[in-house]
């Protein structure tokens, strides 16, 4: 009786601690502001504050939470938006100082998706990370996708 009073307690601090996260307007939990450099496809290059989705909504990948990627100069200036079609790749530094690099690729049934570039040479290691979140049964999904493409291959 003691093991199902305890697995119950569990059970209901777990869904109210899982409550708590939200997706909201600006994409998932953890998007935030990092430090960095955007290259647009017509070489045109900024160098500042970047903010972009991380994490898709469902298991396949396909479905970004956001079609854009946002850039300020500092903390006070404006934010420009600028649409995946528009980006070349784009740099950050996360909040633990380690450098990563994304860009879009084009998937067949997907269209144009965000991947972080893993390793770039004569082929090119990309992969994506999902995240899916089921609220009836709670349950969390979180994998990763990869995908391979020689440099001289177009988009």
């Amino acid at each position: 009786m003691k093991h199902w009073i305890g697995l119950v307690v569990t059970l209901i601090i777990f869904n109210k601690a899982s409550a708590q996260i939200e997706i909201g307007s600006e994409g998932t939990f953890a998007n935030k502001w990092h430090e960095g450099k955007l290259v647009l496809k017509n070489n045109k290059t900024f160098q500042g504050l970047v903010k972009f989705d991380d994490v898709t909504n469902d298991l396949t990948g396909g479905l970004s939470l956001s079609n854009k990627v946002k850039f300020k100069e500092n903390e006070n200036a404006k934010k420009q938006k600028f649409k995946k079609k528009e980006i070349d790749y784009f740099e950050i530094i996360n909040n633990s100082g380690l450098h990563f690099k994304y860009t879009y690729i084009k998937v067949k049934v997907q269209g144009l998706i965000l991947v972080k570039i893993e390793e770039e040479g004569i082929v090119n290691l990309y992969t994506q990370d999902y995240n899916y979140w089921s609220e009836n049964p709670q349950i969390y999904y979180s994998g990763s996708n990869v995908y391979v493409k020689k440099a001289n291959e177009k988009n």
